[in-house]
């Protein structure tokens, strides 16, 4: 039985992977029915070729969902915590500098 955190780490290898540019596509193929070999499960006798080009590409876009909320709320918190007051402060210095001015 192949352990769990290798699988895991083979997954987020081979997408990290394919990511890096578009020829390592190819790479991605191979290496996913490589991967697909060693774990006792051969992708093209198992699923017919369009699914297995579709399948990554459907998969991506379910987790778009699930994954933008916390990236959403993780990016607010930091800019709350780092940009945001900044450019508060700048924001009323330029308010009060604009009410201090004489109307022309």
């Amino acid at each position: 039985m192949v352990p769990t955190g290798f699988i895991i780490h083979q997954s987020v290898h081979l997408a990290t992977h394919s990511l890096s540019s578009p020829a390592c596509m190819k790479t991605l193929t191979l290496g996913a029915s490589a991967f697909g070999r060693l774990v006792g499960m051969e992708l093209s006798a198992t699923l017919p070729g369009y699914i297995i080009n579709t399948l990554p590409v459907a998969l991506g876009l379910a987790l778009i969902p699930i994954i933008c909320h916390p990236i959403d709320s993780v990016v607010d918190k930091l800019l709350d915590s780092t940009l945001r007051p900044v450019l508060r402060k700048y924001r009323l210095q330029l308010q009060q500098e604009q009410q201090q001015r004489p109307a022309p």
